[in-house]
């Protein structure tokens, strides 16, 4: 009997700018799937962010931008603002770090001096290495048109040379960006394993490297596009009915 891999949809409110509404349909539709719900938070201490994703009921958290200790001790010090109540559900939760600039890169080199509270299970911390932003970084592209093939085996040896230092504090870490089967295949060449694999509004965990991880990975593109078409469909018709809104509006005021 094969298991099934967690899966993670990342409801990223920053970056498709999501109402509140938005969220609570993509919480439902992963509950309907079987999903767990990943808030991406704005900030290391951003108890807005927090407070809905505690209401979402949220089984994971994404901080984009970190890129120091500090900030990361930071966010275990917001999360125990809102969970003051009931800190022992924290233990369960996990906290996505994106690891995407040159100072992230750096942060890994100082995390055996980040300090663990006692309500977070260690393990849960995840660094993902978002592959196209540390491409920007690292100078080796003037802008985002262009393909991570052309890169991947220079980022795969940067980020070897950092994945060592994550087991040995015995966290976990994902990769993202430019995945693919290829993508796969250059993972065990490098002889990166990651514990996730994020693509797109998906992260997933990567139970073992064969044919089923990409055919799990092709499933969630595939749904991703769907997902992507729905949204977009709802966000026309917002922008519809504020246009006919407000041409019935100005109507109406010309005639008074």
């Amino acid at each position: 009997m094969n298991l099934l891999p967690d899966i993670y949809l990342n409801s990223s409110e920053h970056i498709l700018d999501l109402a509140f509404s938005d969220n609570l349909m993509l919480s439902n539709y992963a509950r309907s799937k079987n999903f767990k719900l990943c808030s991406m938070i704005g900030g290391a201490e951003s108890l807005r962010d927090l407070l809905e994703s505690k209401n979402l009921f949220s089984e994971a958290y994404e901080f984009p931008m970190i890129e120091s200790i500090f900030a990361v001790e930071k966010i275990f010090g917001a999360l125990k603002k809102v969970f003051y109540e009931d800190l022992k559900v924290l233990n369960s939760k996990k906290i996505f770090i994106n690891i995407s600039s040159n100072m992230g890169l750096d942060l890994i080199e100082e995390i055996e001096n980040l300090v663990i509270p006692g309500f977070f299970n260690r393990e849960n911390l995840i660094f993902n290495f978002d592959r196209r932003s540390i491409t920007l970084s690292q100078g080796l592209v003037n802008n985002d048109d262009f393909e991570l093939n052309d890169f991947e085996s220079l980022i795969n040896s940067l980020i070897k040379t950092k994945v060592n230092k994550i087991a040995e504090n015995e966290f976990q870490y994902s990769i993202s960006g430019g995945i693919n089967n290829k993508s796969i295949s250059q993972f065990k060449k490098y002889g990166l394993k990651p514990n996730f694999i994020k693509t797109g509004i998906f992260t997933i965990k990567s139970l073992k490297f064969d044919k089923d991880l990409f055919k799990h990975i092709y499933n969630l593109q595939v749904l991703e596009r769907k997902l992507m078409s729905l949204m977009n469909q709802c966000i026309m018709q917002k922008h519809e009915y504020l246009k006919v809104r407000e041409m019935h509006l100005s109507n109406y005021l010309t005639k008074l």
